[in-house]
């Protein structure tokens, strides 16, 4: 999908600081390096925040427009959506409920269980996860798995930025995935690092929280 108001999003994000300067890079969840884009650092109250909320509503309409809302589960992946779910389920209005999602791991979530008994009750046609950034999908799968595990019967995958050409952890799950914006970023293992990218370049290097 290539619509208007996702080439403006992508180029409002650019402008706002949140990818990592040059001089430094981070380790990600899944152990590749790269620079970071750090949705977290929207603050909750600013402009691109209600834009990026805009913009999942309108991804979410246009690619399942044979889905009733009303029977729609939107399920974040901690931390980086818990924030934003609920705001996306508000605005599709409907019934859609949303279903919040805590860490047990840096790599791993799993549906609260507030979340669980929801999921439970709702009758629902369709689950779909939403991630800000997908690097290989390592987290959202832990998400998936939660829901599929408490009873959710087709599961899908969005990702707000995918910055590689293959998220494998969703692939290996048989789950469908849509990305609203597809911009490869570099994104290596820490051998081709060392070798020819920012760890060869001297760039700072911070470790994965």
């Amino acid at each position: 999908m290539n619509s208007t108001y996702i080439e403006k999003f992508k180029i409002n994000i650019k402008k706002s600081g949140i990818l990592d300067p040059e001089g430094i890079h981070h380790e990600f969840v899944s152990g590749m390096h790269g620079r970071k884009l750090d949705f977290d650092a929207i603050p909750d109250d600013s402009d691109l925040f209600n834009e990026w909320v805009d913009v999942v509503v309108k991804f979410i309409k246009e690619t399942y427009q044979d889905i009733d809302h009303a029977r729609l589960a939107i399920v974040s992946v901690a931390n980086g959506t818990n924030r934003l779910v609920p705001l996306v389920a508000n605005k599709l209005g409907g019934g859609s409920v949303a279903l919040l999602t805590e860490k047990v791991s840096p790599k791993e979530v799993k549906l609260t269980d507030e979340a669980v008994k929801k999921l439970k009750s709702f009758a629902h046609d369709l689950v779909v996860t939403i991630e800000d950034v997908g690097t290989k999908g390592t987290t959202s799968a832990t998400a998936l798995r939660s829901a599929m595990a408490a009873g959710a019967k087709r599961v899908e995958s969005i990702n707000t930025w995918q910055r590689r050409h293959r998220l494998e952890e969703i692939e290996s799950l048989g789950v469908v995935n849509h990305s609203i914006i597809t911009d490869l970023l570099p994104t290596l293992t820490p051998e081709d690092c060392r070798k020819s990218e920012y760890c060869a370049k001297g760039w700072q290097y911070i470790e994965h929280a």
